[in-house]
């Protein structure tokens, strides 16, 4: 294993500054003009370290400082140490303000789409410039990318557990129904009935959301068979199909000939963030989750039913 010498241990910071200075400016008085302090406070810097090295580090030759052969051995390995502690403070810096890396985030189609970016802009703006990677992964594909390190945080609505994964609740919501503005009565209640004489997008059987939406998944020959929101939203927007979906996809497809209604059935849906157990939570973590839920609820207001 290797050895730190023992110098490391017995010259102190300072005394690794005035020796550096010394040796850059070859005079006291040189030193002090590098470090902004007094010829005598060099002085007595220097006679601390020899005392604690137990050698000299320098001699007056004819008036002139010169540095002794033991001087220019540490020099060898000093002249590293600088560098190095700004590197480090460089390092603590960007770790104070979440600029520690890269983040890996994998989250749904929908939301990759629709809400990560606003995600991005609201990081940038608290000073969080962590290089942010997003994968668009399905529900069934988030679990085993984080236990498979190919992803630092899962953003997915709560559709299951695992012993391993750690989970964090972001928001409380509920699943909309989004369709062309004419189709439905805007201040009331879709039930399943009403929403299902109009065309509507299905989810494939075995899909979380599909499962979710019971009984306004009744209608026996759907526009479309889909597996995403934003495939769903798709129709919609064209005018073919009313659609099922969570509420900050909704938000993006408001305003634009499209209308967002009411269910009478309550389809609660939580959004969460997961990471695997054995990771540490980061400021970037905790500024990512608060961004997120801040900029979800949001979206929940640009919708307000």
């Amino acid at each position: 294993m290797f050895a730190f010498p023992s110098w490391v241990f017995e010259m102190r910071l300072k005394h690794i500054e005035v020796f550096n200075a010394l040796m850059s400016a070859g005079s006291v008085a040189g030193a002090a003009r590098l470090l902004f302090v007094s010829p005598p406070a060099v002085s007595k810097a220097l006679k601390m370290v020899e005392d604690e090295l137990g050698f000299l580090l320098f001699q007056r030759v004819h008036g002139r400082l010169e540095a002794t052969a033991e001087a220019y051995a540490l020099y060898e390995e000093v002249a590293k140490i600088p560098p190095q502690l700004a590197a480090l403070r460089t390092l603590t810096q960007h770790l104070k303000t979440g600029d520690g890396g890269h983040l890996r985030i994998a989250t749904l189609p929908a939301l990759a789409q629709f809400l990560m970016p606003r995600i991005v802009v609201s990081l940038r703006e608290r000073g969080i410039l962590t290089g942010i990677e997003i994968r668009a992964r399905h529900s069934q594909d988030l679990v085993p990318a984080l236990l498979l390190k190919q992803a630092d945080i899962g953003v997915d609505f709560d559709f299951g557990h695992h012993p391993a994964i750690t989970r964090t609740t972001l928001i409380d919501a509920e699943l909309v129904c989004i369709a062309p503005s004419d189709w439905f009565a805007p201040d009331k209640p879709l039930t399943p009935d009403v929403y299902c004489s109009r065309p509507s997008v299905g989810y494939y059987p075995g899909d979380p959301v599909g499962e979710r939406i019971g009984s306004y998944a009744r209608n026996n020959s759907p526009a479309a068979l889909v597996d995403t929101y934003a495939a769903a939203a798709g129709f919609a927007r064209q005018g073919l199909a009313a659609a099922i979906v969570d509420p900050f996809t909704a938000a993006e497809q408001v305003g634009r000939g499209i209308a967002c209604f009411r269910l009478t059935e309550r389809l609660p849906l939580r959004l969460s963030a997961f990471t695997h157990s054995s990771r540490p939570t980061s400021i970037a973590d905790a500024a990512l989750h608060a961004c997120l839920q801040e900029t979800a609820n949001r979206a929940l207001q640009a919708i307000a039913l």
